[in-house]
């Protein structure tokens, strides 16, 4: 028993101390700016992606933001699920109050069997793209992109070498219920994994149209979950460059339920391991110093039980020292975060960080349940996302099982990214 918990220990000292050094070259490089010498002449042309199902919350306020950009001039592509989806009236409004920017909209025409309906969508777009298009953009529906946010993306692709570029998701806590409160701090930590396994995010992503032509990246779209984490993969075959930029965060203000955070964290897991060729090493950072948690607490809990004072010192020290190192690390996150909002746009700041005081309790909840769904998501084989149940077979085999066209009920916040 003793040896067990001293290994525990130590794979939470190791885990801790790997942890702080990951984060902290993540925070150096949030504060690093992007080159701009040439910055305001390289304006190539850009098409932005937005695919929809269903009517969500943040969708009116998604739409001002995207065709409210400082870009010069930019195409916006709207592909929504079906003719008679929810989010069409929504849409139709809000594109009548920007008659000047270039909005295309259409319906998806064919849900593809063996694909997401996001995928099916985003590829029904980009096979017809004018040929003029250099840059193309995806967002997802529960974002609110600040207006120079296009602008900062593009400023990224001076580096000839970038075939790529991703921003980060945050969750700004409006919403103070468990669910809400749980996924912010689940996405916080996942930022330091997604910048170093270059994990992409679909709903800030810009890639060049010269990828579309020089690799198969259309043909695996075919087969695929999601859009993002098949880079991962791709790029790797093909020796292309992902940069992943820690500084540019995309607002969501949506609230989720506990059980659709779990939901919705478990499809973002599942996507990645069917596609993204670091899967194991996820695993591995979330089994280890989780699983030794659990034993430090359980020995813990024993030594109170039989009055045994030193396995209640050395596990309460382990369980207290890591949990404190994983406060001060999302306490100095959050306040990055803060700050970077906060010089962007003042107002947009509220309600960006997370107040301390839940620290204690939420982040010991969010650790328990992201083993719980890390085991969940190695286990599925069937996934509902947005109404529809996919069919998990393993990479290159999604089977759409059914498909219907989307409700009112559908497309709510409770469910809680139509693009993630």
């Amino acid at each position: 028993m003793h040896e067990l918990i001293l290994t525990a220990v130590s794979i939470l000292a190791v885990s801790a101390s790997v942890e702080v050094m990951l984060a902290a070259a993540v925070l150096i490089v949030s504060r690093q700016s992007p080159k701009r010498t040439g910055a305001d002449e390289y304006r190539p042309e850009i098409a932005v992606i937005l695919s929809l199902r269903g009517a969500d919350a943040s969708l009116a306020g998604c739409l001002e933001s995207v065709l409210n950009q400082d870009y010069p001039h930019y195409s916006t592509y709207i592909i929504i699920d079906s003719a008679t989806d929810p989010s069409w009236p929504v849409v139709n409004r809000i594109i009548a109050k920007y008659s000047a920017r270039e909005v295309n909209t259409e319906y998806l025409r064919e849900p593809r069997p063996v694909c997401s309906l996001k995928c099916a969508s985003q590829v029904q777009v980009m096979q017809k793209l004018d040929p003029a298009v250099e840059i193309i953009v995806f967002i997802d529906a529960d974002t609110s992109p600040h207006n120079t946010w296009l602008s900062e993306l593009i400023s990224h692709f001076l580096d000839k070498k970038v075939a790529a570029v991703s921003g980060m998701r945050w969750y700004k806590t409006g919403h103070r219920n468990p669910g809400s409160i749980v996924r912010h701090i689940w996405n916080a930590a996942s930022i330091v994994q997604m910048f170093w396994l270059k994990i992409a995010w679909g709903g800030c992503l810009a890639v060049r149209r010269s990828v579309l032509s020089g690799t198969d990246m259309l043909e695996r779209m075919h087969t695929a979950f999601g859009e993002d984490t098949l880079l991962g993969g791709l790029f790797r075959d093909y020796s292309l460059k992902l940069k992943i930029v820690p500084s540019l965060f995309l607002l969501s203000n949506e609230g989720c339920t506990l059980a659709g955070f779990i939901d919705w964290a478990c499809r973002q897991l599942v996507s990645v391991r069917l596609h993204h060729p670091r899967w194991r090493m996820i695993v591995a950072a979330g089994i280890f110093p989780l699983t030794a948690l659990a034993i430090c607490l359980i020995a813990f809990i024993v030594g109170l039980v039989t009055d045994s004072a030193g396995t209640v010192v050395v596990a309460g020290s382990a369980l207290v020292f890591y949990e404190l190192f994983q406060t001060i690390l999302l306490l100095i996150g959050e306040k990055r975060v803060y700050g970077i909002v906060k010089a962007r746009d003042d107002e947009a700041s509220d309600g960006v960080s997370l107040p301390v005081k839940y620290f204690p309790l939420m982040i010991p909840i969010s650790q328990a349940l992201h083993l719980f769904i890390l085991i969940r998501a190695i286990l599925t084989r069937v996934i509902n996302w947005r109404g529809i149940d996919y069919k998990i077979e393993g990479p290159g085999r999604i089977k759409l099982v059914s498909y219907t066209p989307c409700t009112d009920g559908q497309g709510s916040h409770k469910d809680p990214a139509p693009g993630s």
